[in-house]
C-alpha cells in the first residue's frame, strides 16, 4: 500500500545513478554499500516529496518506478527493500507503521519539527493565528491547496498537531484520534 495526497503529474527527475543497473544489486564491497544506501535514501526521500508519497510498504513499493527502472530491466529485490526500509528508519527517514510491522513505513521526507514550523508559517502568513480550525481545514481546505502540508497522511498530521501542542503553538480546541475531527487554534508568536 502507498499513500498519496496528490500524484504530481509532473515526471520525478531521476539522477543519472538510476540508470546504472549495479545501483539495483546491493554492493558487496561495504564502502560501496554505504555510499549506495545513501545514495537510495536520497532518492526515496527526493521521490516520496515530489510525489506526496507518505506511506511505503514492500509488497507495492516494487511496483513503483521508484524501485522498479522498467528501461534497464530492473527492480530493486525484496531483500535489498527491506534493508532500504530498516536504514530510512534508522536515519529517521521513516518510521514503522507499527513497532511489530516491518513491511510498512511512514515517510518523514520532512521531519515533524520541519512540518510543524510550516504550518506555524502558514498561519502566520495566511492571518490564521488566534483563529479555531479544524483538522479537514488545515489538511484539505481551499486555502492551503498549494501548502506542502496539503492532503498530509492523517497519522503524520496528528503526530505534528502534537508536536505543536507541545510546544504550546497550538492550544487544542477539540482533541480526537481522527485528523479531520482535531480543533486547534495557532498561537501568536
Amino acid at each position: 500500500m502507498t499513500s498519496t495526497a496528490s500524484l504530481n503529474a509532473t515526471p520525478f527527475p531521476f539522477p543519472q545513478l538510476y540508470s546504472f543497473p549495479p545501483f539495483f544489486t546491493l554492493q558487496p564491497h561495504e564502502p560501496s554499500r554505504v555510499k549506495q544506501v545513501a545514495a537510495w535514501l536520497d532518492l526515496i526521500r527526493a521521490y516520496c516529496a515530489h510525489h506526496k508519497l507518505y506511506r511505503l510498504d514492500m509488497d507495492s513499493a516494487a511496483s513503483l518506478d521508484l524501485f522498479k527502472n522498467a528501461a534497464i530491466g530492473r527492480t530493486v529485490p525484496r531483500d535489498m527493500l527491506a534493508l532500504l526500509f530498516r536504514e530510512a528508519v534508522k536515519a529517521g527517514l521513516a518510521e514503522w507503521s507499527t513497532p511489530k510491522d516491518t513491511t510498512r513505513v511512514l515517510v518523514l521526507w520532512k521531519s515533524v519539527a520541519e512540518w510543524a514550523a510550516a504550518m506555524v508559517e502558514w498561519a502566520r502568513n495566511a492571518g490564521f493565528t488566534d483563529t479555531v480550525m479544524t483538522g479537514y481545514e488545515l489538511r484539505f481546505g481551499d486555502y492551503v491547496t498549494d501548502a506542502d502540508f496539503y492532503g498530509m497522511d492523517e497519522v503524520l498530521f496528528c503526530r505534528v498537531i502534537q508536536h505543536l501542542a507541545k510546544q504550546k503553538r497550538v492550544v487544542m480546541v477539540n482533541e480526537s484520534k481522527v485528523a479531520d475531527e482535531l480543533g486547534f487554534k495557532f498561537l501568536p508568536s
